[in-house]
């Protein structure tokens, strides 16, 4: 089926680098396959070349949300079809921030998200607190693109701040991949840094001490938990 894949799928070469590499594919092909994985869902598409790879591993339907397929002259539509997955394929042509609640609303579950949509901050941001009310427990997202600064705030935010997810592994440097082991039990004011310096961080430590000794309150009721 990769053969297949490699020959029939079109990317052109100067848009290459919109699309994750052959390696970065044929790994999720593989992670899904071992882990026999069915219940996907992707936040970007472009020329349909990571949506190809994972239908072809899980065999089953696959969601994909992406606005700007015409931009693409709708080529990841016509690869799908070329090989045949249309059938499993439930495309949503609308902005993620928009598609995402409604996929909560209805009560859908995945076990897998596979987020390379908007690589804004806020976009990615977004796309990770929704995905995060979709996920199983012990299900798996991989975030594309780790060499933007803004996915790896993100990928920092996760670290510090939700302690159910542990980061698994990957020899892929461009990816990162996370996994919901328990439940979110934080405090309704949790707060931990994850993008400051560690002389930035020392400074505003102290600076919270010294409020909260002003205040007689301890300083993790004020900004941090």
């Amino acid at each position: 089926m990769i053969s297949k894949i490699e020959k029939m799928v079109i990317i052109p070469a100067k848009r290459r680098c919109v699309s994750i590499t052959r390696d970065e594919a044929i790994f999720i092909y593989n992670f899904l396959r071992e882990r026999k994985i069915t219940e996907t869902l992707e936040i970007g598409f472009a020329y349909g070349y990571s949506a190809i790879y994972i239908m072809s591993a899980t065999g089953a339907p696959h969601i994909v949300i992406d606005p700007y397929q015409g931009e693409f002259d709708n080529l990841g539509i016509s690869n799908v079809k070329k090989l045949h997955l249309y059938k499993r394929l439930i495309f949503y042509p609308d902005y993620s921030q928009i598609i995402l609640p409604k996929l909560v609303l209805s009560g859908k579950k995945f076990a897998f998200v596979f987020i390379d949509g908007g690589h804004r901050f806020d976009d990615i941001f977004i796309d990770f607190y929704y995905s995060d009310l979709l996920l199983r427990m012990g299900g798996f997202i991989i975030f594309h693109d780790l060499v933007f600064k803004s996915t790896q705030l993100v990928a920092a935010w996760i670290k510090y701040n939700r302690h159910d997810y542990k980061f698994i592994h990957t020899s892929r440097g461009n990816l990162i991949i996370v996994q919901k082991c328990s439940v979110d039990n934080r405090a309704g004011n949790h707060f931990a840094d994850f993008c400051l310096s560690p002389d930035l961080k020392n400074k505003f430590h102290n600076l919270v001490s010294k409020i909260g000794a002003l205040l007689k309150i301890s300083p993790k009721s004020i900004f941090l938990s």
